[in-house]
């Protein structure tokens, strides 16, 4: 119809950005993760609704500056920054010292965090070739193995799960690395 509405008062909206520059204050970027709620409010589906709303043109000028003001950067691809990927990284690395492998389940949420389906991204990305080296090389050291897909890649994972489980009974619903190993077998 044409008309715009505001799902934000600006009491909320004000309140939002308290939250935002909370999450910021504490990791360090304003990258939140869609999923993400700060003290019960659905702050990344609120940025997500604000992202919305500037790429349509009906976010205020004033709403655009606050955001910015707080670090929010418009043309930035959220999954390609810098600062997401080190966030996310973070996440890796908590989930790997707490669970002693770097296997996240491909649903896990960590923090509120789609930890599980953003290292199938970087997977995608590392086998199509455009996962920057820099960015392969970090993941590598907190535990993630990139392995060729194929016969040879499936026969290094079997490998290294043998070697960890002392076994090759793999379950047929087993995941290694984001690679379905039991169904491959």
């Amino acid at each position: 119809l044409g008309v715009s509405i505001s799902y934000y008062s600006a009491e909320k909206f004000e309140v939002a950005l308290q939250l935002l520059h909370a999450f910021g204050n504490r990791v360090g970027h304003v990258c939140v993760p869609r999923q993400h709620k700060e003290q019960r409010f659905s702050l990344g589906h609120w940025l997500t609704d604000q992202r919305r709303q500037y790429r349509s043109g009906i976010l205020t000028e004033y709403r655009r500056a606050r955001l910015e003001a707080a670090g929010v950067v418009w043309a930035q691809v959220a999954h390609r920054s810098d600062e997401h990927f080190e966030f996310a990284c973070q996440l890796l690395c908590a989930f790997v010292g707490r669970e002693g492998h770097a296997s996240v389940p491909c649903r896990h949420l960590e923090g509120g965090f789609g930890l599980g389906q953003w290292l199938r991204d970087q997977q995608s990305m590392h086998d199509v070739g455009v996962l920057e080296q820099e960015r392969r090389i970090r993941l590598e050291t907190v535990g993630i193995h990139f392995a060729a897909r194929g016969f040879e890649g499936a026969s290094q994972l079997l490998h290294k799960f043998r070697e960890r489980e002392g076994h090759v009974c793999v379950p047929y619903k087993h995941k290694e690395h984001g690679f379905s190993l039991g169904e491959w077998l």
